[in-house]
């Protein structure tokens, strides 16, 4: 940190488990946890724990302020307004699909925009501010805020989630976010998969599965607030349309693992999940950057669909990429 800057820790609390804020530089960086650093921040997306944490930098003109308390408040109020600005950059900047981000599927001016902003506004303080002094004399502070992604997944057999009312604002962040995915997805056109009439005998157990873990390790994939199952030939096995809208705006569309034992820890998944190997990952053309369609096979596919019958964890959101 340069000498008179103000530090800010902003920790976003995005589901359960998450770590605590002083530990944040000890993850490993992974395709689920991911770090950014510009000239005045420091930042981590962590997808697996649900959390995004941003170190926001800024001080106090000691020449205007009247005295130290004065200058305290100063360097407190421009350091919370830096670390917000940043927080909103990077909802702003989460991937819907490859090429779609947040900011290009909230219109600006809209009631969900307002929505959103308000709920980013909303961050609450999480921990009592840490107070020093720079060499020069200038004021170094230390904030907690923290918002949700969403609740934690309590699994298959949870209650159906309860919709918040109208009018009343989001208290997480898939509840200000998702409905406008779900809008943009509508645009999305990919032709549904249609399991054959007589699919071949599976290899796997045929049982009552408690959710899906796909395990896309090393293929390159990008998490999203979207992310597709597709067929070889690009037909969609399941994907934000497919599940149930409320599941999705109360614990998200899907949950993220950087391995199988953290996979198989996620509640979402349940006691008894289906595990299933992804082949590839696609974006919405080849010339994607980032890769949001994880794609199985069509034997896979056809058993996915067959066992969600019995169970309907796809529909209710049980669904974990490992990434």
């Amino acid at each position: 940190m340069r000498a008179g800057l103000l530090v800010t820790a902003v920790a976003l609390l995005l589901g359960a488990g998450v770590l605590a804020a002083a530990e944040w530089w000890e993850e490993e960086e992974s395709p689920v946890v991911q770090r950014q650093v510009t000239a005045d921040t420091e930042s981590i997306i962590n997808w697996e724990s649900g959390y995004i944490q941003v170190t926001g930098m800024g001080t106090a003109d000691m020449a205007t302020a009247v005295n130290a308390v004065q200058a305290l408040a100063m360097a407190e109020d421009a350091a919370r307004v830096r670390a917000y600005a940043q927080l909103a950059e990077i909802i702003l900047g989460f991937r819907i699909t490859s090429d779609i981000t947040v900011r290009d599927g909230i219109v600006e001016g809209s009631e969900q925009r307002m929505r959103l902003d308000g709920f980013i506004k909303g961050a609450r303080v999480v921990a009592p501010p840490e107070y020093e002094w720079a060499p020069d004399g200038s004021p170094l502070v230390r904030v907690t805020v923290g918002v949700r992604m969403g609740k934690s997944h309590p699994g298959l057999e949870a209650p159906a989630p309860v919709m918040p009312a109208a009018g009343q604002p989001p208290k997480t962040l898939s509840q200000a976010v998702v409905p406008a995915v779900i809008e943009i997805e509508k645009q999305t056109v990919f032709e549904p998969y249609q399991p054959p009439a007589l699919p071949p005998q599976p290899t796997r157990e045929v049982k009552n599965y408690t959710g899906l873990i796909v395990n896309a390790k090393g293929l390159g994939g990008s998490p999203s607030m979207s992310p597709k199952l597709l067929t070889p030939d690009g037909k969609e096995v399941w994907g934000t349309l497919m599940v149930s809208p409320e599941y999705a705006i109360e614990y998200g569309i899907a949950g993220w693992a950087r391995n199988l034992d953290t996979a198989l820890q996620v509640p979402r998944s349940g006691a008894d999940p289906l595990i299933i190997p992804a082949v590839a990952v696609r974006g919405i053309t080849d010339e994607s950057a980032f890769k949001t369609n994880f794609v199985i096979s069509e034997e896979d596919a056809a058993f996915v669909r067959q066992m969600n019958e019995r169970t309907h964890f796809l529909e209710k959101c049980n669904v974990v990429f490992i990434n």
